[in-house]
């Protein structure tokens, strides 16, 4: 097939009458008939219609109706479908196509929203409601109250291990449902994590967001059941105060790359912690230090808890993936030495672990896995969370002075 002569447009207007001469030279349409325009052009557009001696320029309702405005319009119609059809989630056929159920495993939000408007908390707590739970735990004749969301449609919820343990009955309380007894699917203190289920389908799952890039000074919102039996939910302000914090437990759990809260109002186990999408970044708790006894609010993060539960629903436990060091956060006058803002000092390296077969010895420190900064151990450790065993990840080390690449293939951590 020949090719157009130097400088011709071929069809390149859009019009495809077959009659028409193959390479005849046409003139461009003008530019309002056009959905894009050369650089000059639109210069010379903003000039003319904002220089008020030119008459021409369209002003009023004539300038909103024009052809622009109407592509424009278009476009952004286009762009907004397109990004709502993104939102809506990750769904799994049971069945293949031979059956019509479907269930939502999760819906998750496109991104995060970092700021709460005033006037939407209302609107932010009833989008949410729906897929949060009031849960009821008997231990003898004690009782707990807590918080769960809906984590599947088919009945799946997530709240606190804390909150389940040591439970002889546990009972959940949907909106639209009476009370319905519930099975402990798993549990992981690491996580504080509990998976329940409850004999319900067609559940509205909570949309989730991502803990990721959240940053200290966060305003968020915390839904739950401030009270005893409650059939309606509670919402309380929430900062987040710090980030990425390692926490120990009395019972000797330590957890890593929490949120830290500032005071909450509502009974906050189990409940999740959302943003001004009604997305939700984490799931909240009070635990008591075991260094001081004080009771902290705090949140797990959402991506590490989705992990997990889907770890437990695959496999009935959590697999937690192991690098094989000891080691402790950086000192700070150490880092300030090296000229690090922090870092994971590797005091012991097991032997025939990851750690060993990459290289590392004991007196390195990560500062980075795969290319992300890590400032300290508890850092180091939730960064490696979400990982399968078997993943290889890619550590930057500080040693001596200088730094020094190394790949590791995580394994299990043994038992």
């Amino acid at each position: 097939m020949p090719q157009p002569p130097s400088g011709d447009p071929g069809r390149g207007h859009g019009d495809d009458d077959p009659t028409d001469a193959p390479y005849e030279f046409r003139p461009p349409l003008p530019p309002e008939d056009r959905i894009w325009r050369h650089p000059s052009e639109v210069a010379a557009t903003e000039a003319r219609t904002s220089d008020p001696s030119d008459r021409s320029a369209p002003t009023g309702a004539s300038r909103q109706s024009s052809p622009t405005g109407r592509n424009t319009l278009a476009l952004v119609t286009a762009s907004a479908l397109i990004g709502a059809t993104l939102s809506i989630g990750v769904i799994a056929a049971l069945g293949g196509f031979e059956s019509s159920t479907r269930v939502v495993e999760r819906q998750v939000a496109v991104q995060p929203v970092t700021s709460l408007a005033g006037d939407g908390t209302r609107a932010i707590a009833q989008r949410t409601a729906a897929s949060v739970a009031a849960v009821q735990v008997r231990i003898g004749e004690g009782r707990r109250d807590g918080t769960a969301i809906v984590y599947r449609s088919d009945g799946h919820l997530l709240t606190t291990a804390a909150l389940v343990a040591d439970a002889e009955t546990v009972h959940v309380r949907l909106p639209g449902h009476s009370a319905l007894p519930a099975s402990v699917v798993g549990t992981d203190a690491a996580y504080d994590l509990a998976v329940l289920h409850v004999d319900a389908e067609a559940l509205e799952p909570a949309v989730l967001g991502s803990a990721d890039g959240i940053g200290v000074g966060l305003d968020a919102l915390v839904i739950g059941h401030a009270t005893a039996g409650a059939t309606s939910t509670s919402v309380d302000w929430a900062m987040v105060s710090a980030v990425d914090r390692r926490l120990s437990t009395p019972d000797g759990t330590v957890l890593h790359g929490m949120m830290l809260l500032d005071e909450l109002a509502v009974d906050s186990d189990g409940s999740p912690l959302v943003d001004a999408t009604g997305a939700v970044i984490g799931i909240t708790s009070s635990i008591p230090a075991a260094d001081d006894g004080a009771v902290h609010s705090v949140a797990a993060p959402i991506d590490a808890l989705a992990h997990a539960a889907d770890q437990i629903l695959e496999y009935g436990h959590v697999k937690h993936v192991w690098l094989g060091i000891e080691g402790v956060d950086l000192d700070a006058d150490d880092a300030s030495i090296m000229g690090l803002d922090g870092g994971a000092a590797v005091r012991r390296v097991v032997e025939d672990g990851p750690a060993a077969g990459a290289g590392i010895v004991a007196g390195d420190v990560v500062i980075a896995v795969d290319g992300k900064r890590v400032t300290s151990m508890s850092q180091l450790i939730a960064a490696l969370r979400g990982r399968e065993p078997g993943d290889t990840v890619d550590l930057e080390v500080w040693r001596g002075d200088e730094t020094v690449e190394a790949s590791a293939a995580l394994a299990e951590r043994p038992g």
